[in-house]
């Protein structure tokens, strides 16, 4: 046989020791109603001796009454009657503090057994209160760990559709350049074959502007496009006559003499027409400012509504289209308002 071996002495006492601490809090309740028990008994029993004192303390002046009583020296009849009344609190004094006593009991006990109700309530109730945090931590790391891995989840799904609207944008980015690179080589194609013809591209797009301004104005534009070519001629010869009398002559030369005029008008017609205007400024001058000083003078020694001919006529402008520039800037400064294709004064 083998013999068994032993663990020392001190380490068995070790091994048997147990955490005081740890126990207590372990019953902390359970020692918190033992002890509110345990001074309601106290209590209790406090007011059980003092009532017994009390009751004892009565008796011993009774009964020192009673002797008083008996030794004053009186008639018989009188002892005997104090016997009688001795005997007779005897019984009612214990009788009443039998009864006390029981009350005081039934008090004890009602006392002790509210006492255990309130602590299982208080104890059930602490009890419940590590059921609802037990259960509130169970929710909330459930709740965490659906939450993480709809995250992950989401996030896969957001990668992918990050990854397909990239390849969208890519493909509409490409579709869209090969779109705009065929456009721009119409266009380019287009600007090419207008840069030939651009003086007359200019004109359409004088045109066009004016016939946005009303379409009376669109009429007096095609009437005047006819013309266009000798109002340019003039326009250069001026431009080159401020720069010099022999560049003019170059320019002359090279250019062609412009239109002859018109014939002088007869007498019957200019009085027709109504008193001729003195100018300030000649009436050829090109500079926009000039031109509407001669329009506001034209439209101010009239007195009435004219049309863009009437006004070229008095101003001595052979083609009115010189005026539309002008015209249209006095509009917009709001001197000369425009009502059915004639002009007046505001």
């Amino acid at each position: 046989m083998t013999k068994r071996k032993t663990a020392p002495a001190a380490e068995r006492v070790g091994a048997s020791a147990f955490d005081i601490d740890g126990l207590l809090a372990m019953n902390q309740r359970s020692i918190d109603a033992m002890t509110r028990m345990n001074a309601r008994i106290y209590q209790n029993m406090m007011r059980v001796r003092t009532e017994f004192l009390d009751f004892t303390g009565r008796r011993l002046r009774a009964n020192i009454e009673a002797a008083q009583n008996l030794t004053g020296g009186g008639k018989p009849g009188d002892a005997v009657e104090a016997v009688y009344d001795f005997q007779r609190k005897i019984i009612s004094d214990y009788a009443d503090e039998a009864s006390e006593l029981v009350k005081m009991s039934t008090s004890m006990a009602g006392d002790l057994l509210i006492q255990k109700i309130e602590d299982d309530v208080k104890e059930g109730a602490a009890e419940a209160s590590e059921l609802v945090k037990m259960s509130t931590s169970m929710a909330e790391d459930l709740l965490i760990q659906k939450i993480e891995d709809d995250v992950k989840e989401g996030a896969d799904e957001a990668s992918e559709l990050v990854k397909m609207g990239t390849s969208m944008a890519g493909d509409l980015l490409i579709q869209k350049i090969e779109d705009d690179v065929k456009e721009g080589a119409a266009e380019a194609s287009e600007l090419v074959k207008m840069g030939t013809s651009m003086a007359e591209d200019l004109l359409i797009q004088k045109i066009e502007d004016d016939v946005k301004e009303g379409a009376a104005e669109a009429s007096e534009l095609v009437k005047m496009s006819t013309s266009m070519a000798g109002d340019l001629l003039i326009q250069k010869i001026e431009d080159d006559v401020k720069e010099g009398a022999g560049e003019a002559a170059g320019a002359v030369a090279a250019e062609g003499a412009p239109p002859e005029p018109q014939a002088a008008e007869s007498g019957e017609e200019v009085a027709a027409k109504g008193p001729v205007i003195t100018l300030k400024v000649p009436p050829k001058t090109t500079d926009e400012n000039d031109l509407q000083h001669v329009i506001l003078d034209v439209l101010s020694g009239s007195g009435e509504a004219m049309t863009l001919a009437e006004i070229a006529t008095k101003t001595g402008t052979k083609h009115f289209a010189v005026l539309i520039g002008p015209m249209r800037s006095l509009r917009k400064m709001g001197r000369v308002v425009k009502e059915d294709k004639v002009y007046r004064l505001t």
